[in-house]
């Protein structure tokens, strides 16, 4: 019904502007009556239109996708990422990812000196105590940032997490600033208001540096003469051990006889003692 409604409509409307068209034509302009009839069926099929016309559905909101939040990092993740950012810093940063505990090495108000990747071959991969506490000696147990690290003198010390163990300030250049035996390479690796981060390049030598806790360094072991397994077998007594002077008097051996030692000794004083000789019948009896 709407639809026959809105073509009859249509086609009045045609005639209508029609007859509008030819009377502009004669009298060279719209009159007056006539352009108020165009408003007026202008207005009538959208009236019409609209009151015939289906609603329109309601449009269901477009739903807004609020963006994903960025993932929260632990301290410990923040710490190995900027090792991995430094970029020669893989070994130590894989050794702290790789542990259950790591928060008792990176934890506020901590200073960790990690050993880059050329000297992090001598780490104790296969043990995890031992590795926790080399870890342990490469803590301070306050955060200090390069400039904090300026301002100590040679000769101090800096306490570590591990008790009674301290490290040794031996530098404090500028460009030469040395802890213990190693150079601080990288200062500032990575810093906020709790920890920081410092790249170095030697493992600390802690037995060394605090032989009053953890006792002498030990000696490279002597080198003897006896075998071990002999000396195992046939253990002396401290007397029998101690080197004494050699001494160029003949010793007889075990058959009762001189050594081959004690025969160079004896011929070599009597040589000695036929060149003397000569010399003084010379002497005595000049040609």
């Amino acid at each position: 019904m709407a639809e026959m409604l809105l073509c009859t409509e249509g086609k009045r409307v045609q005639s209508f502007f029609s007859c509008c068209i030819l009377l502009c034509c004669i009298f060279g302009r719209v009159p007056r009556p006539v352009l108020s009839l165009v408003q007026e069926h202008q207005q009538q099929p959208r009236a019409l239109f609209v009151a015939n016309a289906p609603p329109t559905p309601p449009q269901a909101p477009v739903p807004v996708t609020a963006p994903a939040p960025a993932p929260v990092l632990t301290l410990s993740e923040k710490v190995v990422n900027a090792l991995r950012a430094a970029g020669h810093y893989g070994a130590i940063s894989g050794v702290l990812e790789g542990l259950t505990n790591i928060d008792q090495v990176i934890q506020p108000g901590t200073t960790f000196f990690a050993p880059d990747d050329v000297v992090s071959a001598g780490l104790p991969y296969n043990s995890s105590g031992d590795m926790m506490q080399l870890l342990s000696y490469h803590t301070a147990n306050q955060s200090y940032t390069f400039q904090d690290l300026l301002g100590l003198k040679v000769g101090d010390r800096i306490a570590t997490v591990s008790p009674g163990i301290s490290i040794l300030v031996e530098s404090v250049g500028q460009n030469d600033y040395q802890l213990d035996n190693a150079i601080l390479v990288n200062p500032d690796l990575y810093t906020n208001n709790s920890v920081a981060v410092h790249g170095i390049n030697a493992i600390f030598f802690t037995q060394f540096y605090n032989t009053a806790t953890l006792g002498p360094v030990p000696a490279p072991p002597a080198t003897t003469g006896v075998a071990p397994a002999a000396a195992a077998s046939s253990p002396k007594s401290s007397s029998s051990t101690t080197p004494t002077a050699k001494s160029h008097k003949a010793t007889p051996n075990a058959a009762g006889g001189l050594t081959r030692a004690s025969y160079s000794s004896a011929s070599g004083a009597c040589i000695a003692t036929v060149q003397l000789l000569i010399a003084v019948l010379m002497l005595l009896f000049p040609l």
